[in-house]
């Protein structure tokens, strides 16, 4: 059996992450969420230098339940553009609180979701 190693970060997503993170500067924070296969963004943030002046969070809601607490209800489809959509939604207001608890203010925040 092939063994499975985790991949590295895509060089398109490396160049994308370091843009981003050279907005820190300009208060741009970010909370992510992923699930599924899209649990590998995580390592991707975190991994690229700048990110602990950027990203405040990483949630990957795996089992179905975990998702639908974290969205305050179960999805109409667990995988689809709503749900993705719903997921960027509220890393975006848990972005906005948690940067609020401690600094006050309302940095700039992006909102991204994908499925």
């Amino acid at each position: 059996m092939a063994r499975r190693t985790l991949s590295s970060v895509p060089a398109s997503v490396s160049d994308a992450l370091a843009q981003i993170y050279a907005d820190s500067e300009k208060n741009v924070k970010c909370a992510a969420v992923a699930t599924g296969g899209g649990g590998a963004v995580c390592g991707w943030l975190l991994g690229t230098p700048g990110a602990s002046a950027t990203v405040l969070e990483v949630q990957v809601p795996y089992l179905q339940s975990a998702l639908s607490s974290y969205l305050g209800s179960a999805p109409g489809k667990w995988c689809s553009a709503a749900t993705a959509d719903a997921m960027a939604e509220r890393a975006l207001t848990r972005s906005k609180e948690l940067w609020l608890l401690k600094h006050g203010g309302d940095p700039q925040v992006r909102r991204c979701g994908c499925a």
